[in-house]
């Protein structure tokens, strides 16, 4: 007894030191640029360590500042630059797992649990959200463990579970925006609760409100003062807003928008749309999507018993999400970071139908085996092989990481123009956050004439200057030669060798 519970924590170590590897290996080259958005939530949480902003409030894209906390703690610990940033994404990627696992086996076996846990940590869509420095992970993480204590205080009729499930509650609401979908499914636990009436129970249901009021009511009380913040930007990305619309270039009735919406919602083929992960390939590989069909009508066939009537509630509430705010084209992981554990919850109750159909057959226990384990490497290959070779995503990322890192190369008085078609380039985030002391102005050109307007008063002679320009005009660089006969040309390249920027420094220093 003692040798088996030595080596079933041996195993549990090895595993968990394995996972952890994978979301800390390589991260601050895979991503292989840092995003806008991360640049964008760095200099937010930048804020918060040096205390120049109220933490009750708002920041970037009205997300409630204290989403930016954890970054804020990782670049405090680990340094101000992109793995500082990105393991505020880490940590929470990582701490959402052994909270996934305990909710299920509340809700299943400690044998379901641990096959979606392991599948989730190991699948590339959530590697690729817990590694990325955005808020998305730190959302699901506390709906986990909001749902975990919830159902845990159910069970047991304890106070205390109810009142810190309602905290947790309280704090998943000053995260990203998909954790809103939490309240709209927890009703019709609740209103299931209380079907029998009793005053204990109604006084659980205050303890719980309680609980998320104690802690939500800084934040609430800012967006009572300034509600138009709380809509704000689900508002814009509504599929028939005006400015979802326009995003989207839908000229079409609402009923059109929708089936479109819908039929790219479930096209997993197409890859992930949010330029942050930018993986244009299978987004569920074909073992996984047979058990998470499998998972489906087994749990269709239970769809009127707990908990399965509240799992086919969650994933019709994500996929809602998808259809009904707008990208380009989704599917739009970020939004569905909430529902990636649901996912996986289904593909391990497949791969449990699987089991109980083939147990007691020769070598049943090698054949599951051998089938997660298929699952789990094409996942690794896929983010770790496949993803940093491919020429997607945010393109103008992937240039201004390349040209962040030249930037901090040069003296702080060199003087850095951006010659392109579109206002504001030199204040995109990752420039911002990786090039912070960079002196960095925009010169505007409206079209690639070569009759356009000439460099003229950008050019000082007796200051030492890099330009930095879109391929488009490379004409440009004549003009500058002529002026400046010392001055050096080179190229920022892509992975497949195409040129994204020209760099001319009017002398060497």
């Amino acid at each position: 007894m003692h040798y088996k519970r030595v080596v079933k924590i041996f195993t549990i170590l090895l595993i968990s030191l394995g996972i952890i590897s994978l979301y800390i290996i390589k991260l601050n080259t895979i991503p292989t640029s840092v995003h806008g958005d991360e640049g964008e939530t760095a200099l937010q949480a930048l804020k918060i360590v040096t205390r120049s902003v109220n933490i009750f409030g708002v920041g970037w894209f009205d997300l409630p500042i204290l989403s930016f906390a954890p970054h804020a703690l990782g670049m405090a610990i680990f340094g101000e630059n992109a793995v500082g940033n990105r393991m505020g994404s880490v940590i929470f990627g990582l701490l959402t797992l052994p909270v996934f696992y305990l909710l299920l086996k509340l809700l299943f076996t400690p044998r379901i649990a641990f096959f979606a846990t392991i599948l989730l940590g190991t699948s590339h869509m959530w590697l690729a959200l817990s590694r990325v420095g955005i808020t998305y992970v730190q959302a699901t993480f506390l709906a986990l463990i909001t749902l975990y204590f919830l159902f845990k205080a159910i069970k047991k009729e304890h106070m205390i579970y109810f009142f810190v499930a309602g905290c947790f509650m309280g704090l998943s609401l000053y995260s990203y925006y998909a954790v809103r979908i939490i309240p709209i499914m927890i009703l019709p636990i609740f209103i299931h609760y209380v079907k029998k009436f009793s005053l204990n129970k109604v006084l659980n249901l205050f303890i719980f409100t309680l609980g998320v009021l104690v802690i939500f009511a800084p934040q609430g009380k800012f967006f009572l003062d300034h509600p138009e913040t709380f809509f704000s930007r689900t508002k814009s990305v509504y599929i028939f807003s005006d400015s979802g619309r326009k995003w989207t270039n839908y000229q079409k009735s609402e009923s059109e928008i929708i089936f479109e919406q819908t039929k790219k919602t479930f096209n997993i083929f197409a890859g992930d749309n949010s330029t942050q992960y930018g993986f244009k390939g299978q987004l569920i590989d074909y073992t996984t999507l047979v058990f998470l069909c499998l998972g489906l009508f087994y749990g269709a066939k239970r769809f009127f018993s707990f908990p399965y009537s509240f799992l086919f509630l969650w994933l019709f509430l994500a996929i809602l999400g998808q259809i009904f705010t707008t990208v380009p084209t989704p599917i739009f992981l970020p939004r569905f970071v909430i529902s990636l554990p649901v996912l996986f919850t289904f593909v391990a109750l497949g791969i449990e139908m699987f089991i109980q159909h083939i147990k007691g057959k020769n070598n049943h226990r090698i054949i599951a085996a051998s089938l997660i384990i298929t699952m789990i490497g094409s996942n690794l290959y896929t983010y770790f092989f496949i993803y940093p070779n491919q020429v997607v995503g945010d393109l103008n990322a992937r240039a201004a990481t390349k040209i962040s890192y030249y930037l901090q190369s040069l003296p702080p008085s060199t003087r850095i123009i951006f010659v392109t078609p579109y206002e504001g380039y030199s204040n995109f985030g990752t420039l911002r956050f990786l090039a912070p002391e960079s002196n960095r102005t925009d010169l505007i050109f409206n079209n690639y004439s070569q009759n356009n307007t000439v460099l003229g008063s950008s050019i000082i002679r007796n200051k030492s200057s890099v330009y930095i320009l879109y391929p488009q005009y490379y004409f440009k660089v004549d003009e500058l030669k002529s002026i400046f006969p010392d001055g050096r040309i080179f190229d920022i390249k892509d992975i497949n060798g195409s040129t994204q920027f020209f760099i001319f420094k009017t002398q060497t220093f």
